[in-house]
């Protein structure tokens, strides 16, 4: 991790839910914010998010169910069981009602979340995130690859690659390092593949009209593993939903552009407040 970031380092702990335990890491005070990773990532790729907004919100940010330090998966979990695992989470900590955030995959987990326990969400915000992609055969192959990669080649050669994808052409090397020591240390090839399969058999599309939740979506410019094309379905979907495309990011626009993300983060939580 960057050394800037090492003076505000946050607590860790772990909590028992029906997909084993999870530990995450949690920082500030306020309203409850969940923050859901994607599927080469875990609670450290929202170190800039953590650092930057916990003056103001109370900060909760998992290691999902078979990543980093959280247990291996049992057996494959659909999107909607990593959504009962995220509630889960909730009710250990004891948080009624939370803001919801996600990246990529992690978008369409805190999507299930919205759907499925509607009231349990003041707010939602998907970046760079995907209703999912039982419709799209080509993307749910490429999810089907990836994790094939892994199990053949090892996390290594997927991290030397995949580094460079979530992130735009403007990417200092620095990210680019810190992309793949994320991955290298939180990806393992069981957990991968249950997540990845869940993204590939989801179509949360035709039920976006029933998410009530207050939404933003956030896509990078360059963002070619999305991509815009998903981020305008998710905001055209979901009533009332507001789209903002983030200049010179990628996929993984929250770590690229910190400093805009976390202003668009920081306005929709206050503007969708509950007093959660």
């Amino acid at each position: 991790m960057v050394s800037r970031l090492s003076s505000n380092w946050p607590k860790e702990r772990s909590v028992e839910t029906r997909a084993g335990e999870l530990r995450m890491l949690r920082q500030g005070r306020g309203e409850p914010v969940l923050l859901l990773h994607g599927l080469g990532s875990s609670a450290d790729a929202f170190r800039r998010q953590l650092a930057d907004l916990s003056d103001e919100f109370d900060l909760v940010a998992w290691d999902a169910p078979g990543y980093a330090r959280s247990a291996d998966v049992a057996q494959p979990l659909t999107l909607d069981g990593y959504a009962q695992a995220a509630v889960d989470v909730l009710d250990a900590l004891d948080l009624d009602v939370t803001h919801v955030t996600g990246v990529s995959w992690g978008g369409a987990v805190a999507l299930g979340v919205a759907l499925g326990h509607p009231a349990r969400v003041a707010s939602l915000a998907l970046i760079g995130s995907t209703p999912g992609r039982a419709t799209d055969p080509a993307a749910a192959a490429g999810l089907r690859t990836q994790a094939e990669r892994i199990e053949r080649n090892g996390v290594a050669a997927y991290a030397r690659v995949r580094a460079t994808e979530v992130v735009s052409d403007h990417a200092s090397p620095a990210l680019v390092k810190e992309e793949q020591e994320i991955m290298l240390a939180s990806v393992r090839a069981r957990g991968f593949r249950s997540a990845a399969e869940s993204l590939a058999r989801a179509d949360y599309g035709p039920e976006l009209k029933r998410v009530r939740a207050r939404t933003l979506v956030l896509v990078g410019d360059d963002d070619e593993v999305t991509g815009l094309k998903q981020s305008k379905a998710l905001a055209e979907g979901i009533p009332g939903a507001r789209l903002v495309v983030i200049r010179s990011a990628g996929h993984h626009a929250n770590q690229e552009q910190p400093e805009v993300v976390n202003s668009e983060l920081r306005n929709h939580w206050r503007s969708s407040s509950r007093s959660v």
